[in-house]
């Protein structure tokens, strides 16, 4: 505590202290001079600065010579005068940082932290309420001057004074997170933007990112879909400084969760194309882009743990939109020759497993870029596929592609239309010719028409019967009596073409497979799973599987 401080507290108990022990040679002799000497010390009060005025009020209510009003403290203990709780609602714009007693309080950790809680809590609730009521319209260019206060408690560490704001007021909170500095950065930004000085200290940045979890999961989930959806005047989203790579490296699954929960809640208000900062970077290529630690650009799915693909596809309420089938369809063909799909008695959804979630996480930042991608983080990586697949389900294509490989950069197909291909031949020769653009590794659907199919007559040649047994011999013929057409699997071909050319997720996949004889089961499981589980050959010889979300099959069966 300063000597300005220590000598004001010592007079002030003096003061105090006569008053209460009503020592008679202070006493005034008639009520006209009680009355002037109450004035003369209201008028000295109210010529201090409102620093002064602040630490006045809060000494004497942490000494309890005065009391804030009857609901608390010693009932024997007189109520603080009006006029100083008055003064305290003064406004003094000279330092944006000190403008009122609501920032001094933000500020000043030492005294907030010595103070009562019920106390302050009645303090800060008088001056929010003294606020709402006192800020007419006319006012706003004067309420830009000042700092916004959750700002000024955020740079200066005072967390408690925040959870006392959402305390008090839980209603208005949002809309404190909402306000905005001269850089037009709302709370959430500065939770996850990195100071210059942690850019410059390794132990700051630590220091820095240890903290960010700790607001980010206590305050994000308070803001509301217009903070996270708003832009600085970089225009960055918060989400933009959240995959910073300095900020999402080595983070575990409490991070990644409000992440995910911030692209969806605050997708809820983003317009169209406005993912996108004043220098054309998506928080995806601005995860790349930043200055400082980066991972490298091309990520493979296969080391991307499952969970952020789970994730997504568990919370569509949340603002997770997937299109049907037709809607896409429709959306990116100019003209189909495709018929319209009929009403269907039995449609097969077929969802597929993949890898098991990564076990760990880096617990530090890197200090050097990765040099592969064996060598990047997981969680900056699971993070990325978070926002790959939210974009793939929810922008057009053509969007899609500038979210997560940079505008006119990258020609890569975010989709498979095969209408029009009639045969497997054809629909193989239209992915090679596709290829030289390249494949994003999750497509957002694949379209396979109905292909036409030559009987194959070694497929139908009668086994022979001394390769048979008696039993096997029974039943083969009685298949046959079932179903004379054996099944084909001519479109396994078509996905180990799609798998060589680098796919291995696919959101919706409608096949039409309406031409008798369907495939067979075991045709059906190898295309997606690169082999047949009942064969005998080593593992090592097939490819690996192409994860499907959703599988819509139109069969023979479902036409009748």
């Amino acid at each position: 505590m300063s000597t300005h401080e220590v000598d004001e507290d010592i007079q002030l108990d003096s003061d105090h202290e006569n008053d209460d022990a009503g020592g008679l040679q202070n006493q005034p002799s008639t009520a006209n001079e009680v009355v002037t000497l109450e004035k003369s010390e209201e008028d000295k009060w109210h010529r201090r600065d409102l620093t002064d005025k602040c630490w006045d009020v809060m000494s004497i209510l942490n000494k309890k010579l005065r009391r804030w009003d009857q609901s608390h403290g010693d009932p024997n203990t007189p109520i603080l005068e009006e006029y100083k709780k008055i003064g305290l609602t003064e406004r003094d714009y000279r330092d944006p940082k000190s403008s009122s007693v609501l920032h001094l309080l933000a500020k000043n950790t030492h005294n907030y932290a010595s103070t009562e809680a019920e106390v302050l809590e009645l303090v800060i609730t008088y001056l929010l309420d003294h606020r709402e009521k006192q800020e007419p319209q006319n006012r706003v260019h004067e309420i830009i001057q000042e700092e916004p206060i959750l700002h000024v408690a955020l740079e200066y560490g005072n967390d408690e004074f925040i959870k006392c704001i959402m305390k008090c007021r839980p209603e208005k909170f949002p809309d404190l997170l909402d306000l905005k500095d001269g850089r037009e950065q709302n709370f959430i930004h500065r939770i996850f933007a990195l100071p210059d000085e942690a850019l410059r200290n390794g132990s700051v940045l630590n220091i820095k990112r240890k903290k960010t979890k700790e607001l980010a999961i206590s305050f994000v989930s308070e803001a509301k879909p217009e903070t996270l959806a708003a832009k600085d005047k970089d225009g960055n989203l918060p989400i933009h400084y959240a995959m910073d790579y300095r900020q999402c490296s080595g983070r575990d699954s409490a991070y990644i969760g409000v992440l995910r929960n911030m692209v969806l809640k605050g997708d809820e208000k983003l317009n169209a194309n406005n993912d996108f900062n004043n220098k054309n970077e998506s928080p995806i290529t601005y995860c790349t882009h930043a200055d400082g630690p980066k991972p490298p650009q091309n990520v493979s799915n296969n080391e991307v743990t499952h969970s952020a693909t789970k994730q997504l596809a568990m919370h569509p309420e949340s603002g997770d939109r997937v299109p049907s089938i037709q809607e896409s369809l429709r959306r990116t063909r100019n003209s189909s020759n495709t018929p319209d799909i009929p009403h269907s008695r039995r449609t097969d959804y077929i969802n597929s497993t993949s890898a098991a979630a990564s076990k760990a996480m880096v617990a530090d930042p890197p200090e050097k870029r990765p040099k592969s991608t064996k060598d990047l983080d997981h969680s900056a990586q699971e993070l990325m596929e978070i926002l790959r697949l939210h974009y793939i389900r929810t922008r057009t294509d053509l969007v899609a592609r500038d979210l997560i490989y940079g505008r006119d950069i990258s020609d890569k197909n975010l989709y498979f239309d095969a209408s029009g291909h009639k045969g497997a031949d054809k629909i193989i020769d239209l992915i090679e010719r596709m290829s030289f653009g390249g494949f994003c590794d999750t497509l957002a659907y694949v379209y396979i028409p109905i292909v036409e199919h030559s009987q194959d007559k070694k497929s139908t040649a009668t086994p022979s019967k001394k390769s048979l047994s008696i039993n096997q011999t029974m039943d083969y013929q009685k298949a046959l009596l079932e179903n004379p057409k054996v099944g084909r699997n001519s479109l396994v071909t078509v996905f180990d073409k799609l798998y060589d050319c680098g796919v291995r997720r696919i959101l919706r996949l409608q096949v039409e497979d309406r031409d008798n004889p369907s495939h067979t089961d075991a045709a059906i499981e190898k295309a997606l799973q690169g082999r047949d589980s009942l064969s005998a050959q080593p593992e090592k010889q097939f490819r690996g599987p192409i994860s499907v979300e959703t599988w819509y099959v139109i069969s023979l069966y479902s036409i009748g």
